[in-house]
């Protein structure tokens, strides 16, 4: 399966590409690097693609979910005081985006199948972890 994880290189993000990278699917991660960091994806640099840009930047958004299985979304401004001092921007991060991301991206799976949010990501990361606990 091909997946294009939002917000890829940021902690959950990149947790995410790594655990789907281990499960042997071909990832895309869309990042800013605003704040995520490329270095969170080192492990698997050569088994995924690292798309620079913007959620903000729409065209790229869809052009990066064109021709993929799935669609994880997890970009957002999660940062209180940047989201005080620049409401505007932090609309069309967290709002805006999510609205016009999920439409085109819905629109392109022939199953029409995007996940948002957390739930999934957690659910996914918490199996990871227990499955690499050892049982000493």
């Amino acid at each position: 399966m091909r997946y294009l994880v939002t917000g890829g290189a940021a902690i959950i993000g990149s947790n995410t590409v790594d655990e789907l990278v281990r499960r042997s699917h071909e990832v895309a991660g869309l990042d800013d690097l605003s704040t995520g960091k490329a270095g969170n994806l080192a492990n698997v640099r050569t088994k995924n693609k690292l798309i620079r840009e913007s959620i903000t930047h729409l065209d790229s958004v869809r052009e990066a979910g064109c021709g993929l299985g799935r669609v994880i979304h997890l970009a957002a401004r999660t940062s209180v005081p940047r989201s005080v001092k620049d409401p505007i921007e932090t609309n069309l991060i967290n709002v805006n985006v999510n609205a016009c991301g999920m439409s085109c991206w819905r629109r392109a799976r022939p199953d029409g199948k995007v996940m948002s949010g957390l739930l999934p990501i957690l659910q996914l990361s918490i199996k990871t972890h227990l499955s690499s606990i050892s049982p000493d």
